[in-house]
């Protein structure tokens, strides 16, 4: 491993200086990767944070639904508790496992998703979302087992420098492209399922919120000092690229929870969360390969699994958006099971008469009738009818 300590004593991190030949080094040195034997308990911390993330997601979406405005920063308050859950979970998560296993398990979200969505929106279950959110799934159980396992230990001063690279700016280049556009569609809205773009843009950016993965990392090497691998630079605590990393990581995090929060008021929460969730898996992998390159270990079977599994979700994904655009007319009857159909009702009705919002309103249903929010509802004003049947040809 390069050493990036000054041979003129432990002065600061700008005197630092690499050759060209040293910087392709430290972005491609295998003999370095450390491997992560307690993965799996990065997987179970991981799997917590996204059932806060998809609870935190279904608050915001409720909250633009309510008629009362104090239920409506009631929820949006619950939202943000369950959104300050998932900072802890995710930076332990990434101390067991590295960021593209961690990345992928943001796909049980799908799971959590496709289970409460109907319970506590009173969405409907169809043919094409309940498919694309299994496809993303599967993608994403393949991306977990194909991908890399190890992590490499960097300093600070190491990590300015791989962003230096470029392969990196080529890759930020075309990445705030990407945004800038995303963002536009959703801001201008001049086609049906324009908003899901706002989707898109919080998954790519929250995606590459390789920034968490840094601050993680360099904590411990603050905390475990000389003894840790990768950690022979002056302190990260010390440094000033440890707080830049920090307060670019929670700007990217508060910016991905906004965006969420601005589509969930005009989009439904299994199409939303479901675009969200796969470009996040998508983009999280995007800089796993060009920024971290993580993949530097995989032998040629994993790697074309890998590759294999972000096509299915992508797939998942391209059915999905298309579907609800209107570019594809795809059998989208509802997904109905006694079993399941029974208890997701009973629950919806209890949180109805919890929140109160639609029982009391004596022109919308009769009394008795579930309230939940159904499908396309009216509630929220000039709300794209996402889940209005599509026309036939």
């Amino acid at each position: 491993m390069t050493s990036l300590t000054p041979t003129g004593g432990a002065g600061s991190s700008s005197s630092h200086s690499l050759s060209p030949s040293s910087v392709s080094a430290l972005v491609a040195d295998v003999d370095a990767t450390v491997p992560d034997d307690l993965w799996f308990i990065g997987i179970l911390f991981a799997a917590m944070t996204n059932l806060f993330g998809t609870l935190a997601k279904h608050c915001f979406r409720r909250a633009a639904l309510v008629r009362s405005s104090h239920r409506m920063y009631a929820l949006y308050g619950l939202g943000l508790l369950f959104v300050m859950c998932e900072p802890p979970g995710d930076m332990i998560a990434l101390s067991f496992a590295p960021m593209a296993i961690v990345t992928s398990c943001s796909g049980l979200t799908n799971v959590f998703n496709l289970l409460l969505a109907p319970c506590t929106l009173g969405e409907k279950l169809t043919r094409v979302r309940v498919g694309s959110a299994l496809a993303v799934l599967v993608g994403t159980i393949g991306v977990g087992c194909f991908g890399p396992h190890e992590h490499r230990d960097r300093t600070a001063h190491e990590y300015i420098l791989l962003f230096s690279t470029h392969r990196v700016i080529f890759y930020y280049v075309c990445l705030v492209t990407w945004l800038l556009v995303a963002a536009a569609i959703a801001y201008m809205n001049r086609f049906p399922g324009a908003r899901l773009f706002g989707a898109a843009f919080a998954g790519t950016l929250l995606g590459n919120n390789i920034m968490t993965k840094i601050v993680v990392q360099l904590v411990i090497c603050a905390a475990d000092g000389e003894t840790h691998a990768g950690c022979d630079g002056e302190n990260p605590l010390h440094t000033w690229e440890m707080y830049i990393f920090f307060l670019l990581a929670v700007g990217i995090a508060m910016g991905g929870m906004v965006a969420n929060a601005i589509t969930l008021r005009s989009a439904e929460a299994l199409d939303a969360i479901t675009i969200f969730q796969g470009f996040l898996l998508i983009f999280g992998a995007m800089s796993s390969y060009f920024v971290l390159n993580e993949q530097v270990t995989l032998s040629t079977s994993r790697a074309t699994g890998y590759i294999v599994s972000l096509i299915t979700i992508v797939c998942g994904l391209g059915f999905l958006v298309l579907h609800e655009v209107g570019v594809l007319q795809l059998d989208d009857r509802s997904v109905q099971s006694q079993c399941y159909d029974k208890p997701a009702s009973a629950i919806r009705e209890c949180l109805d008469n919890l929140l109160g919002e639609r029982d009391k309103d004596p022109h919308d249903k009769p009394a008795g009738t579930a309230g939940a929010p159904d499908e396309a509802t009216s509630l929220v004003k000039g709300a794209p009818q996402l889940g209005a049947p599509k026309p036939q040809p």
